[in-house]
């Protein structure tokens, strides 16, 4: 089983938002509505580099909104 997402690890979390690496970590989730996701999706470091590029040295949460 995989270990929680929590805000003490946000150095090595990432969360990209609509296909953009976003600065400011899991901070960020706490100002979305759950209507406004579409999609939410874990990708471990070496899915993450591979689709976002070689600064994906960390975990990387997904989420994709509501266009």
């Amino acid at each position: 089983s995989r270990p929680p997402l929590s805000s003490q690890g946000s150095q090595s979390i990432v969360v990209v938002l609509d296909g953009v690496p976003q600065e400011a970590g899991l901070e960020l989730l706490h100002g979305f509505r759950v209507g406004d996701v579409e999609e939410v999706r874990r990708l471990n470091a070496r899915d993450a580099t591979t689709r976002f590029g070689t600064n994906m040295t960390a975990v990387a949460v997904v989420i994709v909104t509501k266009h």
